[in-house]
């Protein structure tokens, strides 16, 4: 796994009367999608092959080759399991904020994401929940809001991340 894609490797040595690989990849290891398809290339000794899925289910991906032969002939590799975490993650644009707290969510999976805003003894000022985003700013219109600090709790559905924050 390598910035939320799945980066692939094979290796072989003998390629006599293969025609190519197709990329296979489960969500479940007993259903396939076909998500790429590279040419063998015949030649001698060790070669080696590299594919990238750029877009990776969240959880454990089973990926496998089918390889196919010139006369037809198709057989499977082994099945390899690859575990992505892909957790959403945030960034407080400007702290102190005046009327306006603005969030960047890198969200890639989409996950339903709740923030709560409390003051420093957990009375709870504002809420959003259900935020769906894949990438983007979450904006806070706090005008009324007093000066001082207050904490932003971020909740993706497994993990909660907490922020201080300070009203100028």
């Amino acid at each position: 796994e390598k910035n939320k894609t799945t980066e692939l490797q094979w290796k072989v040595e003998a390629e006599d009367n293969l025609s190519h690989y197709i990329i296979q990849r489960s969500r479940d290891g007993a259903r396939y999608e076909d998500i790429g398809k590279e040419r063998a290339t015949a030649g001698a000794g060790m070669l080696q092959y590299y594919f990238t899925d750029k877009t990776p289910y969240n959880g454990i991906n089973y990926y496998r080759l089918s390889m196919h032969d010139l006369d037809g002939a198709k057989k499977f590799s082994s099945i390899v399991p690859i575990n992505i975490i892909n957790k959403a993650s945030y960034k407080v644009l400007v702290n102190p904020f005046s009327d306006m707290l603005q969030v960047s969510i890198e969200n890639a999976t989409g996950q339903m994401i709740s923030a709560t805003i409390t003051d420093m003894s957990g009375k709870v000022i504002m809420q959003k929940n259900n935020i769906a985003t894949v990438n983007s700013i979450v904006q806070f219109e706090l005008p009324g809001l007093s000066a001082g600090m207050y904490c932003l709790k971020l909740y993706d559905g497994e993990t909660v991340q907490v922020f201080k924050v300070m009203k100028k």
